[in-house]
């Protein structure tokens, strides 16, 4: 940012998510997975940024359903 530069590669995120079952919703306690996703903060336009997060975020969430 001191720089008015942005960084040569994306940075990643770890991610909390719900991994409770459909039959556990509204049920007492939690049930929490990390997953780690790019929040591509390389790309300079804010729409573009967003549309190869969204992309990043449901490849990891595959991934991660597939554990």
């Amino acid at each position: 940012m001191h720089h008015n530069e942005l960084p040569k590669a994306s940075l990643r995120g770890l991610v909390s998510i719900a991994v409770r079952k459909e039959k556990e919703i509204g049920t007492a306690g939690n049930k929490v997975f990390s997953m780690v996703t790019v929040t591509h903060t390389e790309v300079d336009d804010p729409v573009e940024r967003l549309a190869k997060i969204h992309e990043a975020t449901n490849d990891s969430k595959t991934f991660t359903n597939a554990i």
